[in-house]
């Protein structure tokens, strides 16, 4: 008997040795697949969700095109956030690669995201923002540090500063 797994619903099962290769019935599912040894069904279905994946990618990258093509003149800020997001993760996707790597369809979809108005306006503002809150963080943090130093070395020193090891010999 030999171990196999079902195409389709994945339950386990064993076969007598001279069903291997063959199509059989999955008594789980009532499927038709073919018996193969798990190494070989591992590979197959590894093969099957990379072409799935591919199959799925390809439309999604067709989906964005169709969205840039009918929204282009209205500019980026008329676009849904999520759509500006998936743009936005392709674009820096792409950026990362070497352009010799693109497809045909990759290509056009950069140079799509790229011509459409007021993107470039729109990553400006939104850089804005992220920096005035990063800054707003450290002055946070700069203010709590000050009040954990004050615990440890209260201030002595002239106006409420910290007072320099110097001016304390001084004293």
């Amino acid at each position: 008997m030999i171990p196999t797994q079902c195409h389709s619903c994945l339950s386990e099962q064993e076969i007598p040795d001279h069903y291997l290769h063959e199509r059989v019935k999955c008594p789980a599912c009532g499927r038709y697949f073919e018996a193969l040894s798990p190494e070989e069904t591992r590979m197959r279905l590894a093969g099957e969700a990379d072409l799935r994946l591919q199959r799925e990618t390809i439309a999604h990258r067709a989906f964005l095109l169709n969205e840039i093509a009918g929204r282009n003149s209205d500019g980026y800020l008329s676009l849904p956030a999520d759509l500006r997001s998936h743009l936005e993760a392709e674009h820096d996707r792409l950026a990362s690669l070497p352009p010799e790597n693109w497809t045909k369809d990759e290509l056009r979809l950069f140079r799509a995201i790229s011509a459409i108005p007021e993107r470039q306006q729109w990553i400006d503002l939104s850089f804005k923002k992220e920096l005035r809150e990063t800054l707003a963080d450290l002055a946070t943090g700069i203010h709590q540090l000050q009040l954990d130093m004050d615990i440890v070395v209260p201030r002595t020193g002239f106006n409420g500063a910290w007072a320099s090891p110097r001016d304390r010999d001084e004293s």
